[in-house]
């Protein structure tokens, strides 16, 4: 087939363009690696804290070893740590300690003139760090402690994510010991709200669910504000309505015995279960259940003894009494 004089001319004027195309998508290319490499490069910078891992575990001892104040735990750790520990003291009874029972990095309850020894960092990406930290809590002691401090990079900080000694991570005994109060608590639950009652009274002295974990946050609010109003007067930790267990308005070596449990009012998912118990000293009980269902759990909204008025009410007394005195002066 013969071309024509005009299709020549176009056949030519593609081949002296080509070069030119080819170049110009080349170039295309060229600039999408710089930007991308740009975007990681800012990135990267972005998530790489100013201050490096041994300096920030350097500065963290260093409090230990003069007379400033060490940092709480809890703000100096990274978000999923703090998550484990916000829900451990949600799962913790007032007045209660909770799991940690020293402090994590000295692993210590006490400490004089901490003395570090050595601080050695691996780095295996830009945004974790396993610091491997010899020290002496005492600074007249022999004895030295050796642990891995594991942190991120989170906020444009170095964060303790998890704290590791004798291969046994503070992180993971910690979230063993929340999920395993969680399975508690979910085998406390039961469809009727009599039968999670008598759960409650029959499990009441074997210490594994917390009985905060059990009740409205409108009532754990009310028990954390009436702890703080007696702690900061008296510096009780264990106030008079707070000092038996108030499922039971019994203490540990009393055995709750359930006699009788009805249902008194229902309307809708709001129900009051009354219930006669006795003690193990001969006691004769009664007591009163405001319950609330949701995301199908039952949830106890208030507690009301015979002859009294509601245990909510009783604390929320007290806290309005601290404010009025306090407002006054």
């Amino acid at each position: 087939m013969q071309l024509t004089d005009a299709e020549h001319a176009q056949v030519e004027r593609i081949k002296v363009n080509f070069p030119t195309l080819k170049q110009k998508i080349l170039n295309i290319k060229c600039l999408v690696f710089l930007l991308l490499c740009l975007i990681f490069s800012v990135s990267t910078l972005a998530k790489t804290p100013p201050v490096s891992p041994e300096q920030t575990v350097r500065q963290l001892y260093q409090s230990y070893s003069n007379d400033s104040k060490p940092s709480v735990f809890e703000s100096i750790t990274s978000a999923r740590m703090e998550g484990a520990i916000q829900l451990n003291s949600r799962l913790t009874p007032p007045g209660d300690i909770g799991w940690f029972d020293a402090d994590p990095i000295c692993a210590c309850q006490d400490y004089e003139n901490l003395v570090l020894e050595d601080v050695n960092v691996h780095q295996p990406d830009a945004i974790h760090a396993n610091v491997v930290v010899r020290f002496r809590p005492f600074r007249d002691g022999k004895q030295s402690v050796t642990q891995t401090l594991k942190l991120v990079a989170e906020n444009n900080r170095w964060l303790v994510d998890d704290v590791v000694k004798d291969d046994v991570s503070i992180w993971q005994e910690l979230n063993n010991s929340n999920q395993t109060t969680l399975s508690v608590l979910a085998s406390l639950q039961k469809a009727q709200p009599q039968d999670f009652i008598r759960e409650l009274f029959s499990r009441s002295n074997d210490n594994t669910w917390p009985w905060n974990a059990v009740i409205s946050a409108q009532f754990i609010d009310t028990v954390y504000k009436y702890q703080y109003v007696i702690s900061n007067e008296s510096g009780d930790d264990y106030p008079e309505y707070l000092l038996n267990n108030p499922i039971c308005d019994c203490n540990f070596d009393q055995h709750p015995e359930v006699e009788n449990i009805s249902i008194v009012r229902k309307k809708a998912d709001v129900v009051r279960v009354r219930v006669h118990f006795s003690l193990n000293d001969q006691q004769h009980k009664e007591q009163d259940f405001i319950l609330h269902r949701i995301s199908d759990k039952w949830i106890i909204d208030d507690i009301i003894p015979s002859g009294s008025s509601s245990l909510v009410q009783r604390m929320q007394n007290v806290i309005n009494q601290h404010k009025s005195s306090t407002e006054t002066q």
